[in-house]
């Protein structure tokens, strides 16, 4: 299974159960020490959860990964 496979995969998933895989991959970088401080581990998890309250509230528009890119790739046309 590649990493795209698991997204959709995941992306299929209910909202309690995305953020608890997002808790969990976030913590397996910190256990790998791949983040550069405490600091930045601490913002993006702050993020990570900001995000998810938003999510779990029904506060922001949640777009496909195929939506995403296109409109990704329709804003670097346009640098």
């Amino acid at each position: 299974m590649n990493a795209e496979q698991v997204l959709e995969a995941a992306l299929d998933l209910d909202p309690d159960e995305r953020k608890r895989l997002v808790e969990q991959l976030m913590e397996s970088l910190v256990e790998e020490k791949r983040f550069a401080s405490e600091e930045i581990e601490r913002a993006w998890i702050g993020e990570i959860q900001r995000r998810s309250a938003e999510i779990e509230a029904g506060t922001v528009e949640l777009v496909n990964w195929d939506d995403a890119r296109s409109r990704i790739a329709a804003r670097r046309a346009q640098r």
